[in-house]
């Protein structure tokens, strides 16, 4: 364990002045000429067997202390940081270059850029506005089960009629803003599909559709609403043209004890039971999702939290990075994403931004209670996570070991780790109260520093 001494320079920075014992500095020294040594040929020597001073002289001293610095010196700096309890934001600037010397102690003064003291909001016991219980009624099975059989359906050309609710009806649209020069680009969409009576479009457009036939057009105008997921329909109202190109019936089959064998129920009433059973335990996954979002909300609320923009601009950064990964593999660019979604990049980088901050003071707070707590992850749980990650993504042994080279992965899977033990003790902490016996909840105080 190393020895250090802490000075606070200002709310964001400490200097850490560190000491490494001498018999550590050798010990190091000593492991690092044993790894040189392995992959070391010397003439005239068996291996292992190379004298020390021979072997020196044919890594080179400077290449062993070079190669010892780099294993000691982050080791000797997490140490610090985890005495000190600070929460390093950026690499460790040193005064003056280290440097080791055999038989003598590792003596180095550092510069750190930490996050100051949060106050956090007493997470003893949590009050939140919700049921108990999780209810299923009738209709909510009766709607699973009219899902299950659509699935089942058989999908068939409807014939020269009109169309109707239950159909599928596919178009092409055109849209254009009235008014509009000629020159303006219009939004425009040659294969789409309406499921006619299932909400899958604007109610107006629904409406103007139901009753064409194939090959017939028709124009109207659409009222898009403030929030809709196109940001460049949003708040428009536009000419919209559309042909139907087809129509589909489907032909739903009965619910029978035939039909549900092949979910290893034996009548119909076992079907309806399981469905229930299945929504019951749905509901009370999203209940427990919810919980733990507004476990987040109220402990992001209720602490006072003075982040450093440059940690949330990394957090952006990593998550525009990862999702640009992402996209590559589907054949897409950033630019085809938000096209997609009808986004500008400013308004994306805007939205995410917010979840950026949101993540990074949570994390904060999960390392600040985590440290609180004593709380600690062991290599049996690491085992267990990386066992669960590599069934879930169906890896094979050797992608496993590949990637547990990856320090990032780890340090996502220690993460992960962390923030789900916190939240099990802050779940443990809840009291669910009816809603109507709750009053208004506290006012946020997260803020960022620039």
């Amino acid at each position: 364990m190393v020895e250090v001494n802490m000075e606070r320079l200002d709310e964001f920075r400490v200097s850490l002045d560190i000491t490494v014992p001498a018999e550590e500095v050798d010990r190091t020294l000593r492991e690092t000429l044993r790894k040189l040594a392995a992959g070391t040929k010397v003439k005239g020597f068996r291996a292992g067997r190379v004298p020390r001073e021979v072997l020196l002289a044919s890594v080179g001293r400077e290449n062993l202390m070079e190669q010892a610095l780099q294993e000691l010196l982050p080791r000797a700096v997490r140490d610090a940081v985890r005495q000190t309890k600070v929460i390093p934001v950026e690499s460790p600037r040193f005064d003056a270059p280290p440097s080791l010397e055999e038989g003598k102690p590792l003596t180095v003064k550092a510069v750190v850029e930490v996050l100051p003291e949060l106050k956090l909001a007493d997470y003893g016991e949590i009050a939140i506005e919700m049921d108990t219980e999780v209810e299923v009624t009738p209709g909510e099975v009766q709607e699973a089960i009219d899902d299950f059989l659509k699935s089942k359906a058989r999908i068939v050309p409807a014939g020269d009629r009109v169309c109707g609710d239950g159909d599928l009806v596919s178009i092409a649209y055109v849209l254009r803003e009235p008014g509009a020069g000629a020159d303006a680009p219009p939004f425009e969409r040659q294969e789409a599909t309406v499921a006619l009576g299932e909400k899958s479009v604007l109610p107006e457009i629904e409406k103007q559709v139901a009753g064409m036939k194939e090959l017939e057009e028709k124009s109207f105008d659409v009222a898009y609403p403030d929030n809709y997921h196109n940001e460049k329909l949003a708040g428009r109202t536009m000419n919209a043209t559309v042909t139907v190109k087809k129509i589909f019936s489907r032909e739903i089959p009965e619910l029978t004890d035939e039909l549900v064998k092949e979910h290893d129920c034996r009548s119909v009433e076992d079907f309806r039971g399981m469905t229930e059973a299945n929504l019951r335990a749905y509901k009370g996954y999203e209940k427990e999702q919810r919980i733990r979002t507004m476990i987040v909300d109220r402990l992001i609320g209720g602490s006072e939290i003075r982040i450093p923009s440059r940690l949330i601009e990394r957090d952006l950064r990593n998550n525009q990075f990862a999702l640009e990964r992402i996209l590559v593999d589907r054949g897409q660019t950033l630019d085809d994403y938000l096209r997609s979604r009808g986004l500008t990049y400013e308004r994306w980088r805007e939205e995410e931004k917010a979840a950026s901050g949101r993540r990074v003071a949570f994390s904060l707070i999960t390392d600040e209670i985590f440290h609180r707590e004593g709380m600690e992850i062991t290599d049996e749980e690491i085992k267990l996570e990386l066992a669960k990650y590599a069934a879930a993504k169906r890896l094979s042994s050797h992608e496993m070991k590949k990637l547990m080279k990856n320090g990032e992965f780890l340090d996502r899977v220690n993460y992960t780790l962390k923030e789900n033990k916190v939240l099990d003790l802050l779940r443990r902490n809840v009291k669910l109260t009816p809603a109507s016996a709750q009053g208004t909840k506290p006012a946020g105080k997260e803020s960022t520093e620039g």
